[in-house]
């Protein structure tokens, strides 16, 4: 590798970074002419993990402006060159981000499948950031289900996605308060990460009474809320029935006070 090559790769680096830059600022233009200026650079380069992350990049553009078939076709670009390269952390955030984009397409099913691969991975090659992500995603998965099953009256299955939901999120704080407390003790951390990760994993283990508790009183707190919503709906179903039973009931009177008056005119007038 000349040091032509290293300056281009560094130089594509930087602009990529600008390219992000300008996402989080929500100049979503600016930031594809970025990502495909460093791409062209790292197709010249052969440098296929530049590639891979150029294409992940604007497809995560598409998915900014809600483009989400054209944004998924990109994550399955980048995704197919990680793979060839065994790029593990760069195929963690294609499943994951895959997933998401799934999800605004309302193809749960593929969303779930993909987020559980992406977590998997981040587990296994111990990747606190994306495991953080996942969990998140699949709380924000698990509601979604639980919103659409409590709407069609399926109460058991809406209560157990809720539950689910509930641990995920927990998960997700486990990492978020642990990434935290790297970024405030980043010299101890460094010196401790391998070690602090297995032992949130162990924490996490010994805090599951502590969490099933906690589940238990959410799960008390959801049903006493789904049977005070139930009770409400049949109320007001029994209340509207009483109400035009009671309706149609004056009309029978009335109606019936018609006719007798009818009937005394013809009388008087016979």
């Amino acid at each position: 590798e000349s040091i032509g090559q290293t300056n281009d790769m560094h130089y594509s680096n930087m602009i990529s970074n600008i390219g992000n830059i300008l996402m989080d600022q929500d100049k979503t233009e600016e930031a594809r002419k970025n990502f495909l200026i460093a791409l062209k650079i790292r197709e010249e380069l052969g440098d296929k993990t530049g590639i891979g992350n150029s294409h992940h990049s604007l497809g995560n553009v598409l998915l900014h402006e809600h483009k989400y078939n054209q944004s998924l076709e990109k994550f399955f670009e980048a995704m197919k060159i990680r793979m060839e390269i065994e790029d593990k952390v760069g195929l963690v955030a294609s499943y994951i981000d895959i997933g998401n984009n799934y999800s605004k397409l309302n193809k749960n099913t593929e969303a779930f499948e993909f987020v559980n691969k992406g977590l998997k991975m981040a587990r296994e090659i111990r990747h606190k950031e994306w495991t953080k992500n996942a969990y998140l995603n699949l709380s924000k998965l698990d509601s979604v289900e639980a919103g659409a099953l409590a709407k069609s009256r399926k109460w058991k299955e809406a209560s157990e996605y809720l539950s689910k939901a509930f641990s995920n999120y927990i998960m997700y704080t486990v990492y978020k308060d642990s990434l935290l407390n790297e970024e405030n003790t980043k010299n101890v951390i460094k010196v401790q990460m391998d070690y602090e990760f297995d032992k949130i994993e162990e924490t996490t283990q010994k805090d599951q009474a502590l969490i099933k508790m906690e589940l238990e009183q959410k799960k008390l707190q959801r049903n006493f809320l789904i049977v005070g919503i139930i009770l409400i709906v049949l109320i007001g179903i029994f209340g509207f029935k009483n109400y035009n039973q009671k309706q149609k009931l004056k009309q029978i009177i009335a109606e019936q006070k018609r006719i007798d008056d009818v009937r005394i005119d013809t009388t008087r007038t016979i």
